[in-house]
């Protein structure tokens, strides 16, 4: 295969190939292609220009800007810019003035260059402002927010107001870099004006908010921009607090906007903004009623407010994942996630669910999240049907809590409820040493589901060693391969003459 592909300064493309496939061998090449309408005097050029070098005159250097191959028009700026012998300032500014794209660019990211060491460069830049061509325009003031040029800002202030969407958009990134409050007020405006149309010219307010408003002067902007009735503001002052990892950004959770409440809990629960697990923990309890007024979330949301409450570790947010579990009002779906994180609550696994990434937590203590939880989630077993009943049972096994053992025979025995269930309920009693009715075991044996079925024959074999042949015999008469696997796998567990004889009769 083509490992790497660059293009010559002859107009020809260069090709490695590595000769073999990802296999080391001595059978690489480089191979040339070219086209004959390639050559010709500008190709020629170019190929002298870097084999013997670019001339040390102003005027010669100035006139490569126009040069139709951009390796060349690069490597003239950059000439005319080195420190032994500079172009002048006004020199590029002339240029840029009088050439058509693109030489009057390269003209102006000289200037950029210059503007380094030179003030004036800066001034000439602000000259550029009112030139005629759009691009250039942007790029000067592109140049003059990387120059952090503080004079600059009324002419920027300027074209922030009259320019095109990228005028604006480079505007509002060098109102940030400038860093003068006084333009918040127009970077408000763009925000108003663009609401969300524009995602670039967002992001470049973005950009400016998060390096202007900051510090405690920033307490009351932000109490003022969280309340206004664009959400288009609120979302940009949401996403630059975001960039700041601000404690702040956890005021937008109650936004009334999806879109900006949604941004608020991203931040919260994906970065370590100091506190923010805690606030997004502290909000997902109205998840736990489902009142009037909760906004429905979807599920990857979700998820990061049963990650914030796993991530927060404390007994009260266990209990907060219980509570949501509990609530009949959320699907299905969502409340087994809550259950399934309480079952690795006490030792988190070290992959961020919501993200995929390493991001390692401490162990909790498992007697204090024991107790912490035994009350409300024993509630919820007396209250829970279907898969969610089947997963509170699991938990209630992980965490070695005591339950009514009449109620959990009965749902064993009731073949109306899920399978799932009256397998998680069969285990939970077979790892009781106090339950000894074989009555609820030897029903089981019998049962619909084959999952079911298995268990049984396990628990029996294991609680009543004695009589194992009895559930081996039960499973081996029906027709199902997955019942006679299950006898089998007992069988080689067993030491005894009947197994042995059982067995070989069967062979």
């Amino acid at each position: 295969p083509n490992t790497d592909v660059e293009i010559g300064y002859d107009g020809k493309i260069y090709l490695a190939d590595f000769g073999g496939g990802w296999v080391r061998s001595d059978n690489g090449n480089i191979y040339a292609i070219h086209h004959p309408a390639s050559a010709g005097e500008t190709t020629s050029q170019t190929e002298k220009l870097f084999r013997d070098g670019f001339p040390d005159s102003t005027e010669e250097l100035f006139a490569l800007l126009s040069h139709p191959d951009m390796r060349v028009r690069q490597a003239a700026q950059f000439k005319l810019v080195a420190i032994d012998h500079p172009a002048r300032p006004d020199q590029f500014a002339e240029f840029a003035r009088s050439q058509p794209a693109p030489a009057c660019y390269h003209a102006v990211w000289g200037l950029r260059q210059l503007g380094e060491v030179d003030l004036d460069a800066a001034d000439e830049l602000v000259g550029l402002l009112d030139h005629e061509d759009a691009e250039l325009r942007a790029q000067a003031i592109r140049a003059l927010g990387d120059l952090r040029h503080e004079p600059a800002y009324q002419s920027i202030l300027v074209r922030s107001v009259e320019g095109t969407p990228r005028e604006r958009a480079f505007a509002a990134i060098a109102f940030g870099k400038i860093g003068n409050a006084k333009a918040l007020t127009a970077l408000v405006n763009i925000v108003l004006e663009n609401d969300n149309r524009d995602l670039d010219l967002r992001h470049a307010t973005i950009y400016a908010f998060e390096k202007l408003v900051h510090g405690d002067w920033a307490e009351d902007v932000i109490g003022q921009l969280r309340k206004h009735e664009s959400p288009a503001l609120r979302l940009v002052t949401c996403l630059a607090l975001r960039r700041q990892l601000s404690p702040r950004v956890a005021l937008f959770l109650e936004d009334a906007d999806p879109s900006v409440s949604a941004a608020a809990i991203r931040a919260c629960n994906d970065l370590d903004v100091p506190g923010g697990a805690e606030a997004l923990a502290e909000f997902s309890k109205r998840y736990a009623t489902g009142g009037h007024g909760v906004t429905p979330l979807s599920e990857i949301l979700f998820r990061r407010l049963i990650n914030a409450n796993v991530r927060a570790g404390e007994p009260a947010h266990a209990i907060n994942l219980v509570a949501l579990a509990a609530n009949a009002k959320l699907r299905e779906k969502q409340r087994l996630l809550c259950l399934k994180a309480l079952e690795t609550f006490v030792e988190p696994a070290p992959i961020d669910p919501t993200l995929g990434i390493y991001r390692p937590l401490e162990a909790r203590d498992f007697e204090t999240i024991k107790m912490a939880i035994e009350k409300a989630l024993l509630e919820l077993f007396k209250s829970a049907t279907g898969e969610v009943a089947a997963a509170v049972t699991r938990l209630v096994t992980i965490y070695d809590l005591s339950l009514d053992q009449g109620l959990l025979a009965r749902r064993i025995l009731d073949s109306r409820q899920p399978a799932n269930l009256r397998k998680a309920a069969l285990e939970r009693l077979g790892a009781d040493p106090d339950f000894t009715d074989k009555a609820v075991f030897r029903g089981t044996l019998a049962d619909s589901d084959p999952g079911v079925r298995a268990a049984a024959g396990r628990i029996w074999t294991q609680r009543f060693p004695d009589e194992a042949m009895e559930a081996i015999r039960t499973l081996l008469e029906n027709d199902l391969d997955s019942d006679k696997r299950t006898a089998f796998a007992l069988h080689a567990e067993l030491e005894s003459p009947e197994s042995d004889l059982l067995l070989a009769g069967l062979l």
